[in-house]
């Protein structure tokens, strides 16, 4: 007969042997488990700290890009503006000393820009100071020794001297209507009223898409419009001739291809004021010479006074009304004449004017006319989505008598007068 041995807790040697084996197998199955969770977090730490390092790199990398186009930006910059020092050097003395000659020689250089002359400034003001001129006045009795000096061709010689001349005339009493210069071509009547007939009223509208940049350069952009390589040639010639200390010879000649009498200013402006899928087409074409026209513009200081738009057509009265804010979406002209804007107005049997007279004060506009194709035009240029309030309509002949002071001497009955206030 066998004995049964029993522990103190009363379970039998084999049944403790037993329960013994299953505790260690928990406690090495709790074991693994931590294990394993350690091991998870561990993995988890290290993508963790994957990630970060990644994230670091990119912000690493997004920086050096950042500093790179920086970099780029700066030598660009610089780039501009040895171009810049090279052109005002190429020009001679600088703005500030050469406004300080022409400052002393009270009216010179009105007269010589009114001969288209004004590349003979320096030289004349220098002749002016070195013999005790102090203004336009002093010169009549010394016009040949004057005119000599500056070398001239015959015709300019003698226009030269006729003027002059002319202001040692005594006056001659209260002066008649101005005569009419040469009325400008038909097609030059057009530019100065283009798009006066249709306004917008709904705003500016968008001309680059976003992140666009040049990447042609000016000749490229005018050969969108059809010029040949001659015609361009032309052109940029005329921009080194034109260049100053504020402006390179490639923004004077691409703001000259925009004055010459050629089919690019009718077929960039009616593009950017008109809506549809085939104007959207061209404008995309046109957009280089867009962006680089706007920057030689911006080249230029804001122009701050009145100015003069003409055209010789009658317009509904709706098309601006009182208090009505327009905007002109394409490039705009004007003058800071009068009697250059009575030029593309219509002038009637009898002294009288007939159509549209825009008397505007400008803000944020610029002055062209020495970089113009047609300088005497005295030309200020509005930008792109330039926007108006209209202040009032004349009707009254004395209103407008005051307000056209200088064709005071028309009648200006059939003459419609609207005067606008830009706001940008």
């Amino acid at each position: 007969m066998s004995t049964l041995y029993l522990s103190d807790n009363g379970i039998s040697a084999e049944g403790q042997k037993e329960m013994d084996a299953l505790l260690q197998r928990n406690r090495e199955r709790q074991e693994r488990d931590k294990a394993a969770k350690l091991e998870a977090e561990k993995k988890a730490a290290a993508d963790k700290a994957a990630k970060l390092e990644a994230e670091k790199k990119a912000a690493a990398d997004k920086a050096a890009k950042l500093e790179a186009e920086k970099k780029a930006a700066a030598d660009e910059a610089a780039k501009l503006e040895a171009e810049k020092k090279a052109a005002a050097d190429a020009h001679g003395p600088s703005a500030q000393a050469q406004q300080h000659v022409d400052a002393q020689v009270a009216g010179l250089a009105e007269l010589l820009h009114g001969l288209n002359l004004s590349g003979y400034l320096g030289a004349a003001s220098r002749w002016c100071v070195d013999n005790g001129a102090d203004a336009v006045d002093d010169l009549p009795d010394y016009a040949d020794d004057f005119v000599d000096a500056l070398g001239l061709p015959r015709i300019k010689r003698d226009k030269l001297l006729r003027a002059i001349r002319g202001k040692g005339d005594p006056p001659a009493g209260p002066p008649p209507p101005p005569p009419a210069s040469d009325p400008p071509p038909a097609q030059r009547k057009k530019r100065w009223g283009d798009g006066l007939e249709c306004p917008a009223e709904g705003g500016e509208r968008t001309f680059f898409p976003p992140g666009f940049q040049l990447t042609t350069e000016v000749p490229e952009a005018i050969r969108a419009f059809g010029h040949s390589d001659a015609h361009i040639n032309k052109i940029m010639e005329a921009g080194q001739m034109k260049a100053d200390e504020m402006m390179l010879p490639k923004h004077a000649s691409c703001m000259f291809s925009y004055t010459e009498e050629s089919p690019l200013y009718k077929m960039l402006n009616y593009v950017m004021r008109t809506a549809g899928e085939e104007a959207d087409k061209q404008l995309r074409k046109y957009a280089q010479y867009i962006k680089h026209l706007v920057t030689a513009a911006n080249c230029l200081p804001n122009f701050v006074g009145k100015v003069y738009r003409g055209m010789d057509m009658h317009l509904p009265n709706t098309v601006y009304a009182e208090d009505k804010v327009i905007t002109w979406q394409s490039f705009s002209s004007s003058s800071r004449s009068q009697y250059q804007a009575r030029n593309f107005v219509e002038t009637l049997p009898g002294v009288k004017l007939s159509g549209s007279m825009f008397v505007i004060e400008a803000c944020v506009a610029k002055k062209i006319e020495k970089f113009s194709d047609y300088p005497g035009e005295q030309e200020v240029l509005f930008l792109p989505n330039a926007s108006f309030k209209v202040s009032k309509r004349l009707q009254a002949q004395h209103e407008k008598q005051v307000e056209l002071d200088q064709l005071s001497a028309y009648d200006m009955e059939n003459l419609d007068v609207y005067i606008l206030t830009q706001l940008s």
